[in-house]
């Protein structure tokens, strides 16, 4: 054989490999890339996906704690003013302070003045009050934490008028008298 004839099959051979090697990269490695690039998507969509979702997460959880606050602020808001005219409950709640201030309330009366409209419709509905008047007995250090703890009670109470009087006789043994009003509050 001569050099010429070598060159031209070594040529071909060259020629018939280039064309196998085109046909294996077109049958396989171009598909399979293809294969890694659509993974590779769907992945980086997946990354955005979970970014997004764990923002989301955090925008749901903010609300749940905001509506957690709102039911605290709700259960607050119906001790502070309850619904309907919970009579009872102020005056276990002047006994109790009362009691814990060592006042000894001599006498009772309730006093029931009604609602007053609002004047916006909507959330704000009508508010009620209600007079309570007692007469009481005590120092005066306790009548003050007496009425300090009206101030700062969590029903919504409003101390209208005070009257301190010395109680009749001679001997003054410290004790006072006093003739309290109280208001408190409620919504229909």
């Amino acid at each position: 054989m001569k050099i010429s004839t070598k060159r031209i099959i070594s040529i071909l051979i060259s020629i018939m490999l280039l064309g196998a090697l085109a046909f294996v990269y077109s049958s396989f490695v171009k598909p399979a890339y293809n294969t890694v690039l659509n993974k590779r998507a769907q992945v980086k969509n997946r990354d955005g996906q979970i970014a997004e979702l764990k923002t989301e997460r955090g925008r749901v959880d903010q609300l749940a704690a905001r509506y957690a606050n709102a039911a605290e602020l709700q259960s607050n808001l119906d001790v502070m003013l309850p619904n309907g005219e919970n009579t009872a409950s102020a005056i276990r709640q002047l006994g109790g302070l009362a009691l814990a201030n060592r006042i000894g309330i001599q006498s009772l009366g309730i006093q029931v003045t009604g609602l007053r409209p609002s004047s916006q419709s909507g959330l704000v509905k009508n508010i009620g009050t209600n007079r309570i008047l007692f007469r009481a007995a005590g120092s005066y250090e306790d009548f003050k934490n007496f009425l300090r703890g009206i101030e700062t009670n969590m029903a919504m109470m409003d101390v209208e008028g005070v009257k301190i009087e010395v109680p009749p006789g001679k001997n003054f043994s410290g004790s006072l008298q006093y003739t309290v009003s109280v208001l408190t509050h409620y919504e229909e």
